[in-house]
């Protein structure tokens, strides 16, 4: 799945609708100009076609740079392998390394990837909503506790995967917090007007950083 008409001169490809939600979202909060989301319409295995098609999207000769967003999940190394593999069969130049950059002539804009999460430039294990619950748990210190009493009595906190964990205290917390609809997505909790997942946190701020600075320097 390709963006239908490309509006901006960078364009972040992301996951899913709460990610796209996310980086819309913090862009507009951060005052940073210039982005585009979409997604990929396959998770962390859509990047191959999306890439595929991009060079023929509409509005793709006005690209400067492009953004593949990821999670690490809990394996920072495999994951982003996975991703700067589709780069490579879709003919996309692929960086070494998260947070490189590397242009791409033919299409005459620069290429990055960005796996969430990271701190001082390292990727960590964890998904956006590891990230996303910084902001929360601050939020809602008083139901946090509430879910951390949950999450043990349910046995969610032995769980082995770290991301799912994540996903479901952080569902937990919203849930809570919103009466008018527990089920509200994560797209549209993103929503700043909802006040639920505030985006000035701190725990945004590399993220943010890096946007602003992109593409930076090329190697």
């Amino acid at each position: 799945m390709g963006a239908t008409s490309i509006s901006s001169e960078f364009l972040i490809v992301c996951e899913g609708d709460g990610d796209v939600a996310f980086f819309r979202h913090l862009c507009e909060v951060r005052g940073i100009q210039g982005f585009q989301a979409e997604r990929t319409g396959g998770g962390n295995a859509g990047f191959l076609r999306y890439f595929k098609g991009l060079p023929a999207q509409s509005g793709a000769e006005r690209l400067k740079g492009v953004v593949v967003a990821s999670d690490n999940d809990d394996t920072p190394d495999a994951s982003f392998k996975l991703i700067r593999d589709q780069l490579k069969k879709a003919k996309v130049p692929a960086p070494d390394n998260p947070l490189e950059t590397v242009k791409w002539a033919a299409c005459d804009f620069a290429v990055t990837v960005l796996m969430i999460p990271f701190v001082n430039g390292a990727s960590q294990k964890g998904c956006l909503e590891t990230l996303l619950l910084q902001s929360v748990t601050a939020r809602f210190p008083a139901i946090n506790q509430c879910a951390d009493s949950y999450l043990d009595c349910a046995g969610v906190n032995g769980w082995a995967n770290a991301g799912s964990i994540a996903k479901m205290r952080l569902r937990s917390i919203l849930s809570a917090a919103w009466a008018e609809d527990p089920y509200l997505g994560l797209q549209w909790a993103m929503n700043p007007t909802k006040d639920l997942i505030p985006l000035q946190h701190r725990c945004f701020d590399e993220i943010a950083e890096f946007l602003r600075a992109f593409p930076g320097g090329i190697h």
